[in-house]
């Protein structure tokens, strides 16, 4: 990969679980799959939460499977398994912190990554998926 390209997954150190990232309109392409998304949490109930996607989409996310993540400030990265296309079950989150985080770039880094004519830059020579 040059120094131009960015690799549009990420991989779970621990099980080696490819993510590609996503936005909530692409989530009923990735059912049953393994996602990262940059999310807003807008309201936490218990062993749930409500969240807001980079395109603005909310969903809904099951925090049984990681009892231990404590989400406390307003934005996060966080793999999830993709339950369909409104819910999604928490893998690991990272804490992005309590400052104005520009999700609509997020959105727009997202969209491309997806798009035919720019996969060479982001997916290398695999297919965009």
């Amino acid at each position: 990969m040059s120094s131009r390209q960015r690799s549009s997954t990420t991989t779970t150190e621990s099980t080696g679980i490819t993510a590609p990232e996503v936005s909530s309109a692409q989530l009923g392409s990735y059912v049953g799959r393994t996602v990262s998304l940059t999310v807003k949490i807008l309201q936490l109930l218990g062993d749930r939460a409500i969240i807001e996607a980079c395109d603005g989409g909310q969903l809904e996310v099951s925090l049984r499977s990681c009892p231990d993540v404590h989400l406390s400030n307003p934005y996060a990265y966080i793999k999830c398994h993709v339950n369909g296309p409104n819910a999604v079950t928490l893998l690991s989150a990272k804490d992005l912190g309590n400052l104005n985080f520009p999700v609509g770039l997020v959105d727009e880094m997202v969209k491309m990554t997806h798009e035919p004519r720019f996969k060479e830059y982001f997916w290398g020579n695999k297919k965009a998926q």
